[in-house]
């Protein structure tokens, strides 16, 4: 479980984590918990949580066009 492990750096190094993120994690479930765009495009499948109720879960670029409120928190 990773909770927003890209939030202190600049956008090259969150690129760079993303795609580690995405190579180590091939053939495991990993949870991440953010609203970085870079890595919630990395996932399979997001879950949107709105006071501990899933309102929302698809992939992300599903999410962004479909969802105002997912779209309006990770592309701020």
């Amino acid at each position: 479980m990773l909770h927003d492990p890209t939030t202190a750096v600049d956008a090259v190094t969150e690129s760079r984590i993303a795609a580690g993120i995405r190579e180590v994690r091939a053939g495991r479930t990993t949870i991440v918990v953010t609203t970085s765009p870079a890595l919630l495009a990395a996932t399979d499948r997001v879950a949107v949580l709105d006071g501990g109720t899933v309102t929302a879960s698809g992939r992300h670029a599903d999410l962004v066009a479909a969802d105002a409120a997912y779209r309006a928190a990770v592309l701020r």
